[in-house]
């Protein structure tokens, strides 16, 4: 094949071209559809608020709301890559087993929790720090705002050591608002529209 150049390269057309590929790649790119963190933001919300205000009802929601919540995100992620077009296998199975993983070190908690090993207030640190974990990794490897949730979940966990009363109510409402906070940088790339959110 031959790919010799017969005539004058302009720089514009060039950079015209270019622009039209990039554009082209990042409408290609699978992005994580409004619905995920606005779940996840009202299950914090609800779920920490519990740990303050009926702590006996905080354990029973969050072994409910964790795998109902991952699985509402797995389909709803299978939904809107469906309905992109786009179809990366391995991206999903790298965010499947990413969540999955997470979901799985929070579910071993339950064993120390029922040994009593794990007790009272350190409950709830470790799932935080684990979750913290989760979002940190997450924002390295595929969505970059979540090391920002992953650093107030991080400085939730050290304020739970310093402060006594309604700590957890404090950090549900700053990472829900924070996690919704995140969703303006997808739909300003062009990931989603307002009938994709829903």
């Amino acid at each position: 094949m031959d790919l010799t150049i017969t005539g004058p390269v302009h720089l514009s057309n060039l950079e015209r071209d270019l622009g039209y590929v990039r554009g082209a790649l990042d409408r290609a790119r699978p992005r994580r559809p409004a619905v995920i963190p606005l779940l996840w933001a009202a299950l914090v919300l609800v779920g920490f608020s519990l740990l303050d205000l009926a702590p006996s009802l905080a354990g029973p929601f969050w072994l409910v709301a964790s795998p109902v919540g991952f699985l509402a995100s797995v389909w709803a992620g299978r939904r809107a890559a469906r309905r992109s077009g786009v179809r990366d296998r391995a991206s999903a199975r790298r965010h499947l087993l990413h969540w999955a993983g997470l979901l799985a070190a929070l579910t071993l908690l339950v064993p120390l929790v029922r040994s009593g090993a794990l007790t009272g207030f350190a409950v709830g640190q470790t799932a935080l720090l684990l979750v913290a974990l989760g979002y940190w990794l997450d924002g390295v490897h595929h969505l970059p705002a979540n090391r920002w949730v992953a650093v107030v979940l991080v400085a939730g966990y050290l304020a739970s050591f310093v402060i006594q009363r309604h700590v957890w109510l404090l950090v549900g409402v700053v990472v829900a608002g924070l996690a919704i906070s995140v969703m303006p940088a997808q739909i300003v790339a062009g990931s989603m529209t307002a009938r994709q959110i829903a």
